[in-house]
């Protein structure tokens, strides 16, 4: 059964701590060298489906809660942005307990008009 995570969302208040939020929930994000962690904002490569061709892509996404948004590059080095998804746009987002069972962390991004599947680029063989 999956479980929205944004039914706890959005946390709109201006002081949110986004890094001491992921930490009080027993993430250890320090061991995390893959990511950078601020209190406002989460950068780090995730591999999501194709929207064209159905193949899985590694990339850059940074999860911005000033901009409200979750865009995407080619590599952590671009600056060309290849993709953005606006906060309002997100309609659901859950954590796939039967499919992270072969791929851990596979996760369903629901906007009005598609659907995205991403995977954490560490898992994905």
């Amino acid at each position: 059964q999956a479980r929205p995570l944004t039914r706890y969302l959005p946390i709109r208040k201006e002081d949110f701590d986004l890094k001491t939020h992921i930490e009080s929930c027993g993430h250890t994000v320090d061991m995390c060298h893959h990511i950078i962690l601020t209190q406002k904002m989460c950068k780090g490569y995730l591999t999501k489906m194709g929207g064209k061709i159905k193949s899985w892509k590694k990339r850059w996404f940074v999860f911005d809660r000033l901009k409200r948004t979750l865009s995407y590059f080619i590599d952590k080095h671009e600056t060309k942005l290849k993709g953005v998804i606006y906060f309002q746009a997100i309609e659901e987002v859950y954590y796939d307990h039967l499919r992270s069972a072969a791929k851990k962390g596979f996760f369903h991004l629901s906007l009005a008009n598609q659907i995205s599947d991403f995977l954490p680029s560490q898992f994905r063989k």
